[in-house]
């Protein structure tokens, strides 16, 4: 039988196009055996095969998207992030030093949270199982989309154009950045509309991940927020995960190429 070479025409292919990991810790992630060290004898009896081709090497570096199988039974891979529709009043944090409600009864195996939620914004949360990409998705260079659903009371004393025409006048200040006390920040306003309850409601997209900067600025031009929720973080979207619930993302695909 054919081994698996790391140097093969088609592994080198697959490497140039997707994210590797080794093949023990693969089969680790994936919780085919009790230790690292297990799945390494695995692939020594000759157990493991990826594409076909039987592995010898442990440390062989395989695509995050190979099929793997171990007696011929496919391995399901570690997913690389998943969605969390995260209620009011969970804390975006696996452990709260102070018994509040956090993200420990609902966190993925071998996964950590993608920045965080404040206690009382709802939404999207996403889980990464990969450092690297957590990192390129909070990195400010990285420019990753963040929308969000805001309600918004309209100050007394605000701009009387606010409750006339809310999305001119919101889409207007925030594309030119708004002076709050971590600096100026930026939005897009994709709709602003007035409620029967006079109160405002504002779809609009960030860059950034600053501490409660969505509030920050549409505070600072006389709107301030009642109710926010994330629907979207890159390509992820909420759509109609029921809250409290967290799914695997089927389509990471997008992810996958920030860190290829």
């Amino acid at each position: 039988m054919r081994l698996l070479l790391v140097a093969c025409a088609t592994t080198a292919r697959a490497l140039s196009t997707s994210s590797s990991v080794r093949l023990d810790k693969f089969l680790n992630d994936a919780s085919v055996a009790a230790s690292r060290a297990a799945c390494t004898q695995l692939v020594k009896q000759g157990r493991v095969a990826v594409d076909g081709i039987v592995a010898r090497r442990a440390a062989a570096k395989v695509p995050a998207d190979a099929r793997v199988t171990v007696d011929d039974v496919l391995v399901e891979p570690l997913p690389l992030l998943w969605a969390y529709h995260k209620p009011v009043g969970v804390h975006s944090t696996l452990r709260d030093d102070r018994g509040r409600p956090d993200l420990s009864p609902v966190a993925p195996r071998k996964a950590h949270p993608v920045g965080r939620l404040d206690a009382d914004t709802s939404g999207l949360l996403l889980f990464s199982s990969d450092g690297a990409l957590t990192h390129k998705l909070l990195s400010p260079r990285a420019a990753v989309e963040k929308e969000y659903v805001a309600t918004c009371e309209v100050a007394a004393g605000a701009d009387a154009a606010l409750a006339r025409a809310p999305e001119a006048f919101l889409r207007d200040r925030l594309a030119a950045g708004v002076q709050t006390t971590l600096g100026v920040h930026v939005g897009d306003v994709l709709e602003a509309r007035v409620a029967d309850d006079d109160r405002v409601t504002v779809r609009l997209v960030v860059r950034e991940g600053k501490h409660r900067m969505v509030r920050r600025m549409l505070a600072n031009v006389g709107a301030p927020v009642v109710g926010l929720r994330r629907e979207r973080f890159g390509d992820a979207l909420l759509g109609e995960l029921a809250e409290g619930a967290c799914e695997a993302l089927a389509d990471d695909a997008w992810a996958r190429s920030l860190i290829t």
